[in-house]
């Protein structure tokens, strides 16, 4: 439920991921992780998402502004465009419900 509405975006956070983001997209340059994308691509085709992985662009990650970074985060990651999905073998769903309601019960749009 934090990650709804208490996500820190500073500017020095945005610039000490930039290396890990950047290693992430390099690592996924592999065998694996062109197969991964080309099936992206046939997944979503027709859609913006077929035309951009959800990591972003290298040139955003490199020199994106943090403003931008939290104007996407407030306009996009908001408790009412969230799902949660719970899997498991649960003895008492009433249960399961009530522990999901209180932990986002704060979350508010």
């Amino acid at each position: 439920s934090e990650f709804a509405t208490k996500v820190r975006i500073s500017d020095a956070d945005v610039n000490d991921e930039r290396g890990a983001v950047l290693e992430e997209m390099r690592m996924g340059r592999d065998a694996r992780g062109r197969a991964s994308e080309a099936y992206w691509k046939l997944l979503m085709e027709g859609s913006l998402y077929a035309e951009r992985l959800p990591i972003g662009m290298e040139s955003v990650v490199r020199e994106g502004d943090p403003e931008v970074f939290r104007r996407f985060y407030k306009k996009w990651y908001r408790p009412e465009r969230m799902a949660v999905v719970v899997a498991g073998d649960f003895e008492d769903l009433d249960a399961v419900v009530v522990e999901i309601e209180a932990a986002f019960s704060g979350c508010k749009p």
